[in-house]
């Protein structure tokens, strides 16, 4: 009982935060579930359901997401001679194969599959990879694999390592000469895939490895074709590292190791990892490891050692922020310059590219620390002579965690993405490489790109933000046309028909042309927030026209003129009374100023086009809030 109780609040813990710390901890402690009656379950059910109604809607297209900055989603460089240099390679001028290694944490391996699907199309390849199934299936793998007999294995993440770690990161060693691993190749890869190479401890000590290929399996589970092959790994003078390599068949769909002791010496088996490739296709080798940074990956015995066997031509460094989080976030950029000299030592000739991780939330909210890492390794980048992927920029920079969160791209603990998250990513990931290209071939040579802040939509000028809680929200709309139905309104804007059902009351599924539905909820920026988001519009007032109310006096006053529509701030005299003894009842004219509120603008923006503060501004117009609507006429003078 004690063990689900666990698993329960575990669960919880990771969907719904904020309801296992304000809703579970009672005075009397964590008591049994059977115990808790309504009073319990009635705020958790309305905490679920407000938590789920604080997920915003996500646009069909998501490269349209407003606190995105796509316009810097390519590789940049201080010199534009390495950008030069990876184009040429990208574009494989010399007619030979590419190999790209993508080295970092477990998003790296959560998302590999959709990076090399974008790159590689047909001809894609799982390259590089550790067995899942020795590791307690702890990192995805787009190769099914399983094993037999006792395994130890060892991660980066562990302060001492059992075992020496090589170029996955991972190891695992077995002394039991009956133990197998058996890998199953995808159906996808199976056409594309002709040679196996195997990073394993060759010495003295080692088991002969016996490597069968199989075409499949008949119904009553016997292999077919099977073919067999010996290697002997005990001979080898370097007992340090070690590296095998074989061709296969194309359309194998199953490759088991196993071992053979032909010596009493001969007591384990020392495994690194895998790599299915193509031998005359590139090759894109997506390497994560768990939980870990740049300090844990200097700490990676045989990693020097075994990246040249992948000849990389690119090597990409895109590691987390798990340094900061486990220093007391002081900035750990001697050990990011460290890891780059590792990998120039062992592979010189490989171009190398940072990736800059995105804004994550700690504990709810955003610290500068995120901001400051990115500054400081765009300045390493111009001393140590390589390029950069600004993906903080391009994924929204300062605060864009909580926008992240907020459309469900973020995991509940703001650092981890969830499923559309990591395809977002993966997207622009792939994008960058052919954006790269093409600015170079239409001769730009500016490849470091000066901030916008009109495209830092996720930016306040603050410090930190409260928890990921929408404060409020507005109404999207879509106007029904001829030939719609409720089926095809829902797809285009990612709901289900139950929901248009329920928000605008429809007791069926037949909607009539003209009429205006709602199809989801925007957020609103909180109360205290000088900058205001873009998605403070309903989608039907997107192309509204400017409108200018005219401001009239004595007997204009009761017959108001109709609206009109301009671009630049309306001026109106009005008549004001003065305190001139000898004019009494004279009317000086004097001119008060308007500006009329267009898209995408805000408090903070107008203050600063009229050289006001958002004070200023709030109490010429005597505004409780900085919420202001598109068209709305706010006083300048």
């Amino acid at each position: 009982m004690r063990l689900r109780h666990s698993l329960f609040f575990a669960t919880l813990r990771r969907i719904a935060p904020c309801i296992y710390v304000n809703i579970l901890p009672c005075r009397f402690g964590y008591v049994s579930i059977h115990r808790r009656g309504i009073l319990f379950w009635i705020p958790l059910l309305l905490s679920l359901l407000s938590l789920h109604a604080q997920i915003l809607v996500l646009p069909q297209n998501r490269q349209e997401l407003p606190f995105l900055d796509t316009t810097t989603n390519h590789f940049q460089a201080h010199q534009s001679q390495i950008i030069a240099g990876i184009v040429e390679l990208l574009q494989q001028k010399n007619g030979r194969k590419l190999s790209i290694v993508h080295l970092g944490d477990e998003q790296v391996s959560y998302s590999a599959a959709l990076v090399q699907q974008k790159l590689m199309g047909l001809d894609e390849t799982p390259g590089c990879f550790f067995p899942s199934s020795l590791i307690w299936n702890t990192l995805p793998s787009n190769v099914l694999n399983s094993h037999t007999g006792l395994w130890r294995y060892a991660t980066p993440a562990e302060p001492n390592h059992p075992l020496p770690l090589g170029i996955t990161g991972y190891a695992a060693s077995t002394a039991d000469k009956s133990a197998t691993l058996t890998i199953l190749i995808p159906s996808k890869y199976q056409e594309s895939v002709d040679r196996l190479s195997i990073y394993c401890e060759r010495s003295a000590h080692s088991f002969e490895l016996l490597v069968q290929t199989n075409a499949g399996r008949n119904p009553d589970g016997s292999p077919i074709n099977p073919i067999q092959k010996e290697i002997s790994i005990s001979e080898a003078n370097d007992v340090a590292m070690g590296f095998v390599e074989l061709q296969i068949g194309k359309g194998i769909k199953e490759i088991i190791l196993s071992f053979k002791q032909n010596r009493l010496s001969q007591q384990h088996f020392l495994l690194w990892g895998l790599s299915l490739t193509n031998s005359t296709k590139t090759s894109i080798h997506s390497i994560g490891m768990r939980g870990i940074g740049y300090t844990h990956f200097l700490t990676l015995d045989k990693f020097a050692a075994q990246l040249p066997f992948l000849s990389p031509d690119l090597v990409i460094l895109d590691f987390g922020l798990y340094d900061h989080y486990r220093q007391d976030e002081t900035m750990q950029i001697e050990t990011l310059k460290k890891s780059i000299q590792l990998v120039r030592l062992s592979v010189p000739m490989a171009k190398i590219l940072l990736c800059i991780p995105q804004d994550c939330m700690r504990g709810g909210r955003t610290l500068n620390v995120f901001e400051n890492y990115q500054r400081e390794v765009i300045r390493l980048c111009k001393t140590e002579k390589v390029a950069f992927y600004d993906w903080y920029r391009v994924a929204g920079g300062k605060y864009s965690a909580q926008y992240w969160a907020d459309f469900g791209l973020f995991n509940a603990d703001g650092i981890h993405l969830q499923a559309e998250g990591l395809q977002l990513k993966a997207d622009a990931f792939a994008a960058a490489f052919g954006n790269t290209a093409n600015r170079y071939k239409k001769g730009n040579r500016q490849w470091i790109i000066p901030l916008n802040p009109e495209k830092m939509l996720a930016a306040r000028n603050r410090d930190t933000i409260p928890k990921n809680i929408a404060v409020s929200s507005v109404w999207c709309y879509h106007v029904v046309k001829n030939h719609e139905t409720a089926l095809r309104i829902a797809k285009k804007y990612g709901i289900t028909v139950s929901q248009l059902k329920q928000w605008n009351a429809l007791r069926g599924t037949t909607v009539i042309k003209g009429v205006k539905l709602r199809v989801g909820k925007i957020a609103i920026a909180a109360k205290t927030d000088p900058i205001q988001l873009k998605e403070n519009l309903d989608l039907d007032s997107l192309n509204a026209d400017k409108i200018v109310f005219s401001q009239s006096t004595n007997e204009e006053a009761d017959s108001p003129k109709p609206l009109r529509t301009e671009k630049s701030p309306r001026v109106t005299e009005l008549p004001v009374a003065t305190n001139d003894s000898n004019k009494k009842n004279a009317l000086e004219k004097i001119t008060i100023k308007y500006h009329i509120v267009q898209k995408g603008e805000t408090l903070y923006s107008i203050s600063k086009k009229y050289g006001l503060t958002v004070n200023e501004l709030k109490k010429l117009n005597t505004l409780t809030s900085n919420n202001i609507a598109l068209g709305s006429q706010l006083k300048i003078q």
